[in-house]
């Protein structure tokens, strides 16, 4: 394994060399893109082209996707962290994220930068890897990635899906919605792929295209599959639960002990989202009555809330984001978010939304 020192110099070189080489000959030689394209503007060529969207009956792709297209890249080559290219190595703007299409020329170091290493796969493929650095968020699985999915699902017939399934909750959802291990090629196994054919649809950002609309197809789509596949249980008690961010990293009450205790008196239950599968996690949102919890990804699975169930959302003081607002008024439910107050008074926007803090039980109590 080359040290470091050794990695920076020899990229360092490469890219030199790089500038010497013309765009076109760029990725078939080091595995970097040779330009941007854009296929809206009439760039590519004919191995990539347009496939219109023929099985809308919701109406839920016309929203999301305005254009209602697909698109068919022949030898394409994708990448873990959301980069298409062609099948000429020119990344395609429209279906690479925007951090990677704005740089314009994607490469990751010392990762599979010849092309020659990078796994050829002779059968068509449907991409929907999210990219970026949350591609392992629950959230942004549920309504960044899913999405996409269900759209190739419903109108493309391919061998296999490309898409990190590193965590648990990644294969048990692929498996409800019928992709096994054979069906997968794994993201975090092949953070480059060659393929005969990829099949894929714009890129999604949750943050502009979240809407009522996208939430209860969500929801009708993962409650019918847990109900075919029979891993939910009805229950008639309705139950008050407290969602802990104990085991996460970020956004952790300070005085939790305090909480819980105050919350246990009123028939709350302490719950540790991340011990539950996807399965547990819904049946539990499905029987909820009341919800509290620090902002996190758990509040993702609002989506199965019953209507008017009361949600008192927590955040730090500083911080404040309307995501999780969206889901639960869509299902019906009564949501409130309350700020908190930050050990570090000084502390702004950004770095707020990943700080601990203090939650006040009288301001607590005004909501319940």
């Amino acid at each position: 394994m080359l040290k470091p020192v050794t990695t920076r110099v020899i990229n360092i070189v490469i890219g030199l060399l790089c500038r010497l080489i013309p765009p076109r000959f760029r990725f078939r030689i080091f595995g970097i893109p040779g330009g941007v394209i854009s296929i809206d503007a009439g760039g590519g060529n004919h191995n990539t082209r347009t496939i219109p969207v023929s099985c809308d009956q919701s109406g839920i792709w016309t929203e999301l996707f305005a254009d209602r297209i697909l698109y068919e890249v022949k030898d394409g080559c994708c990448h873990w962290n959301g980069a298409v290219m062609d099948g000429n190595g020119y990344l395609v703007k429209e279906l690479s994220t925007p951090v990677v299409s704005n740089r314009g020329e994607f490469w990751e170091p010392g990762l599979h930068s010849i092309r020659r290493q990078v796994p050829h796969v002779s059968q068509t493929v449907g991409y929907v890897e999210w990219g970026h650095d949350n591609h392992g968020n629950y959230f942004h699985w549920i309504y960044d990635v899913l999405p996409r999915l269900l759209l190739l699902r419903d109108n493309i017939t391919f061998d296999k899906i490309y898409v990190n399934q590193e965590k648990a909750f990644q294969r048990e959802l692929l498996s409800l919605l019928g992709y096994g291990v054979e069906s997968v090629l794994p993201a975090e196994q092949f953070p480059w792929l060659i393929a005969e054919t990829i099949f894929t649809t714009k890129y999604l950002d949750s943050f502009n295209t979240l809407s009522p609309q996208l939430v209860l197809q969500v929801r009708d789509v993962l409650v019918n599959a847990l109900n075919n596949s029979r891993a939910t249980t009805n229950s008639t008690k309705p139950r008050r639960i407290y969602l802990s961010r104990c085991e996460s990293t970020s956004r952790r009450l300070e005085n939790e002990v305090e909480v819980v205790e105050y919350l246990r008196n009123l028939g709350f239950e302490k719950i540790i989202p991340e011990k539950l599968s996807v399965a547990q996690q819904i049946q539990l949102f499905q029987d909820a009555e009341c919800i509290v919890g620090p902002h996190g990804a758990a509040m993702t699975n609002l989506t199965f809330c019953r209507k008017s169930c009361k949600v008192v959302e927590l955040f730090p003081k500083e911080y404040k984001i309307d995501l999780y607002r969206t889901i639960a008024e869509s299902v019906g439910a009564d949501y409130h978010a309350v700020g908190g107050n930050n050990m570090n008074s000084m502390q702004d926007y950004w770095d707020s939304q990943h700080s601990d803090f203090h939650f006040d039980l009288d301001t607590l109590n005004q909501y319940l």
